[in-house]
């Protein structure tokens, strides 16, 4: 580790910036060299970080500030602290190296030319290996150095160095320095020394107060690779465009601070466990929602599905059954025929079925001009028992009309089948059981109810409706207990009745109500919301359902009256506003930039957030 390194802070320095440069050192001595408004230094809290860190290191602190406070802070932390004069022995120390600096061209040579008062030492910017610093005073001040395109001309001793200072250039080197850029640094030193009568380089104040502004903590230490090049300061014209220009850069500034402060708010209002009942009424007559009168508008489904299916017989006996199976009787006269219960049908091939109940045929009417039969569908059991009397599909005649002569109607009063006559049996046969009906009545009443609420669910879509109650009417079975049958089938009809309302409807119901009513803030997205089933009213239509709501409340914030209250406080007046202000759990203000430390004044430059958990 290094004995000593050196670092110079400017005005504007950062504290964390010059923490970071102390912490990379690998120096057992850092000298902090401080103008006398270094803000990095203002605060007691940042020297007493310093001083943690330094015992953590093991390193030494030494302060060199014209500023009494600092001073005394310094002293009170155990920091060393500097004199204000550095001796002439330790000027005649530093050693330099004979360096051959690029030629100027006649641009350059005619403005050295313009003052030969002044001279500047232009140094280029430190890289971060030109940070490390020697391992002792002496070769702090040693820093050789050559340019890459220059010529090594030769060290100068400690003894020429001091006489090269006393003697300066001659008037032959001034020459060779307008003819071809060189000059040997010995000489070069000698000639600052001269030119610049009022300066004392044995004044401390020079290092910090001769730094240009906007250097940097890393400004003042020398690089390893870098050459020194002289030339002669710029012109009367040139200086004062130059502090034209500072002048303005630091009137932007000064703008700059005092202008663009803004403010960031976040407020989380205080919570409480909620859970209500609102009585609601939905009706399609209704346009928008009515959060007085809990009046939301909706969509009435009225949805009937109806379920058929096949069933085996599981039981068997001995039976001697007749066939069943229905016709649709046709009357082409030009009045109506009445047939009475058991009027006889007879098959071409001659089997009897007697019609189970009496019916009046329609006359025939014209249509377009041609005569269209009036028909009717009746019920037909067979004369007699056995599996003969299962036949298919065909034509009958009433053979009553035959036995009586009467012509026109046996040709013009007949009847057909469209399906099978079936059940016609004689000994063992399967058989309807009650357990097999009781089956069939339940399953279809189930697929029934599955598929009247899908059917529902597809029409009303995104829609929140109430948990449907639907019905299922009209459960038939084909087949009777105890009747002779391989297979049966059972159908049923679901139906329901309900309507839908829209989702953000029904959450701005929700909001207003119970902000009015128990003066909350509620998301319905962090809210348990049931729609429980209800009725249709007989006198208004409407379907009168309860709405019941668990979840959050939250308190509800004034946003804009804290703004207004905030405006043009200071830090700790916000803190005292905020810890007392109605209804907020926490709060948080964040002043930027950092160098803000009141509210701003304008509401546009405040951002205020609500958060809630």
């Amino acid at each position: 580790m290094s004995s000593t390194k050196i670092i110079n802070v400017s005005r504007d320095d950062r504290f964390d910036e010059v923490l970071e440069a102390f912490r990379r050192a690998s120096a057992e001595e850092v000298i902090f060299v401080l103008p006398k408004n270094a803000k990095a230094f203002n605060r007691e809290a940042n020297l007493a970080t310093l001083r943690d860190l330094s015992e953590e290191q093991g390193k030494k602190v030494s302060l060199l500030c014209p500023n009494p406070r600092v001073v005394a802070l310094g002293n009170a932390y155990g920091f060393s602290i500097l004199p204000d004069r550095v001796s002439e022995p330790a000027q005649k120390k530093a050693k330099a190296k004979l360096v051959k600096a690029d030629p100027l061209d006649d641009d350059t040579l005619d403005r050295v030319r313009d003052d030969a008062d002044a001279f500047e030492e232009n140094v280029a910017v430190p890289s971060d290996e030109a940070l490390k610093l020697n391992e002792d005073d002496e070769n702090l001040a040693s820093a050789h150095e050559e340019d890459e395109r220059g010529e090594d001309l030769g060290e100068v001793s400690d003894q020429d160095a001091d006489e090269l200072q006393e003697k300066g250039p001659t008037d032959e080197e001034m020459d060779t320095l307008e003819e071809d850029g060189t000059l040997s640094a010995a000489r070069l030193v000698s000639a600052q020394q001269k030119n610049k009568s009022a300066a004392r380089p044995e004044d401390i104040a020079q290092v910090w107060q001769s730094k240009p502004r906007g250097a940097t903590m890393w400004s003042d230490i020398p690089h390893q690779a870098a050459p020194t090049h002289v030339f002669r300061g710029p012109g009367r014209g040139l200086r004062l465009r130059v502090l034209g220009t500072m002048v303005g850069i630091v009137g932007l500034g000064a703008l700059v601070y005092f202008t663009t402060g803004s403010a960031h708010i976040t407020v989380t209002p205080v919570s409480q466990d909620l859970e209500t009942t609102i009585h609601a009424s939905i009706s399609d007559a209704f346009s928008q929602v009515d959060t007085a009168f809990s009046r939301l508008p909706g969509q009435v489904f009225t949805i009937e599905k109806t379920v058929t299916q096949e069933f085996l017989s599981s039981g068997e006996k001995d039976v001697a059954q007749k066939a069943k199976g229905v016709i649709t009787v046709s009357n082409a006269l030009s009045t109506s025929q009445q047939l009475i219960a058991t009027t006889r049908f007879q098959s071409p091939g001659g089997l009897i079925f007697r019609s189970l109940r009496s019916i009046t045929v329609p006359a025939a009417t014209t249509v377009s001009g041609k005569s269209v039969p009036g028909t009717q569908n009746v019920e037909v059991i067979a004369d007699k028992s056995g599996g003969e009397y299962n036949i298919e599909p065909g034509s009958f005649t009433i053979p009553a009309f035959k036995e009586r002569n009467d012509t026109e109607r046996y040709t013009k009063v007949t009847a057909t089948s469209a399906k099978a006559f079936t059940g016609g049996i004689t000994g063992k046969a399967k058989v309807v059981t009650e357990a097999d009906s009781q089956n069939a009545r339940d399953t279809v009443m189930v697929q029934a109810k599955t598929d009247t609420l899908a059917a529902l669910k597809a029409e009303i879509g995104n829609l929140i409706a109430p948990e449907p109650s639907v019905i299922v009417k009209d459960v038939t079975l084909s087949m009777q207990v105890d009747q002779a049958a391989d297979s049966f089938s059972a159908s049923g009809t679901g139906a329901v009745k309900t309507i839908g309302i829209e989702q953000e409807d029904l959450a701005k119901l929700i909001i207003d109500v119970i902000g009015r009513e128990q003066h909350l803030v509620v998301l319905p997205n962090q809210l348990e919301i049931t729609l429980e089933s209800g009725q249709f009213s007989e006198t208004t239509g409407a379907y009168e359902t309860d709405i019941k709501v668990r979840g959050k409340g939250y308190a509800q914030i004034e946003e804009e009256k804290i703004i207004a209250d905030l405006m043009g406080k200071s830090e700790a007046d916000i803190r005292s506003y905020l810890k007392s202000a109605f209804g907020v759990a926490t709060a948080r203000v964040i002043l930027s930039p950092f160098w803000v430390t009141k509210m701003p004044k304008s509401k546009e430059k405040v951002r205020f957030q609500l958060i809630y958990p």
